[in-house]
């Protein structure tokens, strides 16, 4: 039987809330008829679903990226902003769909500043152009009297949005991706800084690219990550079983404490290691269920090639 062993006073270090973001793709009904759905009862006078929000916020998403999808790499900014009526009506090449660009910057802006959450955009490197990146940093965050900044003042916002977080390109390695670059297409856009610090090899053999994360191995069948909240009482665990066909049975035990009442647990599984979900069926799905952990130790079966979460409190 396999062990996870927690100490609770071994702390490595401090999560950054950033890495739970997330990210709003102009795919199916995530934006239109989701986040943004005009003339529903269930939006609000300027278009946002007031149920779809209410959602989101208890996720307590902290830097949604956007756009989170397929489509930035066709995508030209200046398409979704101005008077929604004037907005011209585009095809989407990535997913051969039309897009309304009804939900544009100043809209996400707007979603996130009700989510509380950072704005993070992502600009187009696929049919986009430097110029056109820079213009759209200098639209969200100019404070000058440029072109681009009174657009934004004219458009009804006059105060910049400092928007902090941009990113290069979606999934640019991908085949399907339009503008597909490889990596040494994108060692010639990308800034090369210059760093001078410690070094440590993970291997002493010559390296090629691209890199194959296999390569890397061997690597434990269980895949564990463990928080705390600051006051020590609340634990998060998130265990990965890699086994492809065999469920891996467990022994979780605290040191020097022990686990309070019962928790839920929330699995991601599918039938096999090969299953995906697609448009017309889910095969891969989340189930939850309870688990009794009282005392300094409990027992858990990690389903094949599947994604535990579970929340535990700890006594002081």
């Amino acid at each position: 039987m396999a062990r996870i062993k927690l100490d609770p006073d071994r702390r490595i270090g401090t999560l950054d809330r950033r890495v739970f973001g997330g990210f709003v793709e102009h795919l199916g009904r995530c934006i239109h008829g989701g986040v943004f759905d005009e003339g529903s009862s269930l939006s609000d006078e300027r278009g946002y679903r007031r149920d779809v929000l209410a959602a989101a916020k208890d996720l307590r998403i902290p830097i949604p990226r956007w756009h989170g999808g397929n489509l930035v790499s066709g995508y030209h900014w200046t398409d979704g902003i101005g008077p929604r009526e004037e907005r011209p009506r585009k095809m989407d090449l990535a997913w051969s769909t039309e897009e309304s660009n009804r939900f544009g910057t100043d809209e996400f802006i707007e979603y996130c500043r009700m989510l509380g959450a950072e704005p993070y955009i992502c600009v187009n490197m696929g049919t986009g152009t430097m110029d056109e990146a820079q213009a759209w940093v200098e639209y969200c965050n100019g404070t000058g009297d440029t072109y681009w900044t009174d657009l934004r003042r004219k458009n009804g916002h006059e105060e910049p949005y400092n928007v902090k977080y941009c990113g290069l390109g979606n999934e640019m390695y991908g085949e399907w991706q339009i503008g597909a670059l490889s990596a040494e297409d994108m060692r010639e856009i990308v800034l090369d800084a210059h760093v001078e610090c410690e070094t440590h090899d993970l291997t002493t053999e010559a390296s090629s690219w691209p890199h194959r994360v296999a390569d890397l191995g061997p690597f434990d069948l269980l895949d564990l990550s463990a928080t705390c909240d600051a006051e020590g009482r609340d634990l998060t665990l998130v265990v990965v079983n890699r086994d492809p066909e065999r469920e891996i049975k467990t022994t979780i035990q605290l040191a020097d404490s022990t686990f309070e009442g019962t928790t839920t647990a929330y699995e991601v599984a599918g039938e096999s290691s090969r299953s995906i979900n697609d448009f017309g069926r889910q095969a891969v799905g989340v189930s939850k269920h309870s688990v009794e952990i009282g005392g300094g130790s409990f027992k858990y079966s990690f389903p094949a090639c599947s994604i535990m979460v579970l929340r535990a409190g700890m006594a002081g």
